[in-house]
């Protein structure tokens, strides 16, 4: 099988969620999923960096079929922005040409963490470990 990591996955992430939308609810970020969307991991916890000082990690990840010129794969990931107090999605990942969505899972799970691993301690470091 025969693929290629695309490159402008902001564009990726215009074609899959068309508009902004600052929907303070999680299920309603949810619903602006394409039905061939499917959960792959997701990881949550309240990190207590100094006295006073908290704040929430939220992050679940997807992985989507794209369709049309960017016929692959896509890894989307949905974060709650503790500062500003909303839900924002990117897309770390995405792969084009012919691949299963075994090996895109993989593929793209693999690029995650290891574009967020070198910043990570604690849990989430665990996490992004076991994604592997």
């Amino acid at each position: 099988m025969k693929f290629n990591f695309i490159e402008d996955t902001e564009r990726v992430l215009e074609l899959l969620l068309p508009y902004k939308c600052e929907l303070t609810c999680k299920d309603e970020q949810y619903d602006r999923l394409p039905d061939s969307a499917w959960e792959v991991a997701s990881f949550e916890d309240e990190v207590d960096h100094s006295p006073g000082v908290t704040w929430k990690i939220d992050i679940t990840l997807f992985v989507l079929p794209l369709k049309g010129k960017l016929s692959g794969m896509a890894l989307l990931e949905l974060g709650w922005d503790d500062n500003w107090g909303r839900w924002e999605w990117r897309c770390p990942a995405a792969v084009s040409g012919s691949v299963t969505s075994e090996l895109a899972e993989a593929t793209l799970l693999a690029a995650y963490r290891d574009e967020c691993l070198p910043n990570s301690e604690g849990s989430y470091r665990n996490f992004l470990l076991d994604l592997a």
